[in-house]
């Protein structure tokens, strides 16, 4: 469980998506099959926002490119998101982080999926997890990531500085 709660709206989870399979310096592992899920208790009506960053803050050599997907207590999905952006992140560098609002028509316990891209249904073929299926998977990309959780909180907005001009550089007229 995540803690996300009435009285813990807002929790930050530190994980990765594990795998070494093109590294010939340690045991192979397979990152398509590592998904990490979490679960949350909501009520009907909760607006549970997630937010993944990891290429935001770091290089794709050591990050993963995330799928986030909320699965009901039977193992239905029920939300996903690939490559959606926070509302604060719009104009954010590393373009392939997942956000996903989602809200329950009923009370439950409902779980979050982690996993690369390529596990996920997006109109094509691919082997992606079943969250009832041991090892099943096809994710592609491993590395650090941060999920930002939040229940019932408005989303929040920085300002973008835009820092003054210097005289140099290109002029753009619009």
């Amino acid at each position: 469980a995540t803690g996300l709660g009435a009285d813990n709206s807002n929790v930050t989870i530190e994980a990765a998506i594990n795998g070494n399979f093109f590294n010939s310096d340690r045991p192979r592992t397979d990152s398509t099959e590592d998904v990490d899920m979490y679960s949350v208790d909501l009520s009907a009506g909760d607006v549970l926002r997630l937010d993944i960053d990891a290429r935001i803050n770091r290089s794709s050599d050591e990050a993963p490119d995330t799928v986030l997907q909320i699965f009901d207590a039977d193992g239905n999905q029920v939300a996903q998101s690939d490559d959606d952006f926070a509302p604060d992140e719009l104009f954010a560098p590393g373009r392939q982080d997942s956000y996903l609002e989602f809200t329950p028509d009923a009370d439950g316990t409902y779980y979050v999926g982690v996993s690369s891209f390529g596990n996920g249904e997006f109109g094509s073929n691919r082997d992606f997890y079943d969250p009832n299926v041991a090892g099943s998977g096809a994710g592609r990309s491993d590395g650090a990531y941060t999920l930002n959780l939040s229940l019932n909180e408005e989303p929040s907005s920085v300002a973008t500085e835009i820092p003054a001009s210097t005289g140099e550089g290109p002029t753009v007229s619009l």
